[in-house]
């Protein structure tokens, strides 16, 4: 199954004689180059999205959100710190395709307008070995949640990713959802 992490064991049998199981040998499998219109509200998917943290120990993650944070059940979020943020949420790799999946959208807020956490968002190829540009710099939500929608045609039959990358410090928190 497509993003599916595995334990392997291994026991070595020679007639009568067995051997302890071997430590484990993990993987996971490559998630699909989704094709087509897509959705993810991280309420039931967030196997091939990726964090990369560069900063300090506050970096993406999934949270539940109450009834005074908004959005849906669940969304990512990145909380302050005194140490600059360097950190990435990045997409599953799906291909853009004319009138079907050629713009993107999300929603974001800042809990808190006096301090906001500002972030960019990037265009990566699959293999997020090149970034191929940014199509979003400084975007600054309010309190409420804002939807964010953005046009990605230049971008048509390629397989990207899209990233939320995040470099303030000492600010307060940001949902994405």
């Amino acid at each position: 199954v497509s993003g599916t992490s595995y334990d392997i064991y291994v026991i070595n049998v020679c007639g009568d004689v067995m051997s302890s199981w071997s430590d484990p040998v993990s993987f996971t499998t490559s998630c699909d180059v989704i094709n087509g219109a897509w959705s993810n509200d991280f309420e039931t998917n967030t196997d091939c999205w990726l964090v990369s943290n560069g900063g300090d120990t506050n970096t993406w993650g999934l949270v539940t959100n109450t009834t005074d944070v908004g959005g849906g059940a669940a969304s990512f979020a990145i909380a302050y710190s005194a140490t600059a943020h360097d950190d990435y949420l990045i997409s599953p790799v799906y291909t853009v395709i004319d009138g079907v999946s050629d713009r993107m959208s999300f929603d974001a807020r800042n809990p808190l307008d006096t301090y906001p956490e500002v972030m960019d968002v990037q265009i990566w190829d699959a293999d997020i070995s090149t970034m191929l540009g940014t199509i979003a710099e400084g975007v600054t939500p309010g309190a409420a949640y804002e939807t964010f929608s953005y046009d990605l045609s230049a971008y048509e039959g390629q397989n990207i990713r899209f990233a939320f990358y995040i470099a303030t410090t000492n600010q307060y928190y940001i949902y994405v959802d």
